[in-house]
């Protein structure tokens, strides 16, 4: 009787596990499709170990095949547009040095020679003696919306030049 009520227990656990499990990977799936939908990838920064993590999402981001890309912080530079390098990485070093997030916007300059906005933002973790350990960020992909917000400058400027020659005309 002993035996049969431990083997219900342990089977009782074993099928709670695997509820357990189950609820986990769903929400894993659900928050991989949700981070897809918004374009967003997550990276993290071991700063002691000198080593770099992309999510999937930031790989498709880059458009770059994750077994043939050697990630590295340097690498990352790379692909940040020439012109936004420094802000980056200065952006980067100024909140490890003052201990504060940041939020930038850049552009990426991708393999195929496309560029890309995107929003980052990141926060590092420092240890005991204040020196950085850690860092994780988010890269979001919001090409769309800067291009948009470039076409309705232009729109602007055009519709600017049209009323001056209006009034030009009008003299």
């Amino acid at each position: 009787s002993v035996t049969l009520k431990k083997l219900a227990l342990a089977t009782d656990l074993d099928d709670l596990n695997n509820s357990l499990k189950d609820k986990i990977l769903e929400k894993t799936l659900h928050f991989k499709e949700a981070n897809k939908i918004a374009k967003l990838g997550i990276w993290e920064h071991d700063i002691v170990n000198k080593s770099v993590t992309w999510s999937d999402e930031i790989y498709d981001l880059f458009k770059i095949n994750k077994n043939e890309f050697n990630l590295t912080y340097d690498s990352l530079l790379e692909l940040i547009h020439p012109d936004d390098r420094n802000f980056v990485h200065n952006a980067y070093l100024k909140s490890l040095e003052e201990k504060i997030p940041y939020e930038i916007k850049h552009r990426l300059l991708l393999p195929n020679e496309e560029i890309r906005w995107v929003l980052e933002k990141c926060t590092t973790k420092f240890n005991i003696k204040n020196e950085p350990i850690f860092s994780i960020g988010i890269m979001q992909d919001i090409t769309k919306n800067e291009e948009l917000k470039e076409k309705e400058l232009l729109l602007q400027e055009q519709s600017r030049m049209i009323s001056m020659g209006q009034m030009i005309g009008n003299i």
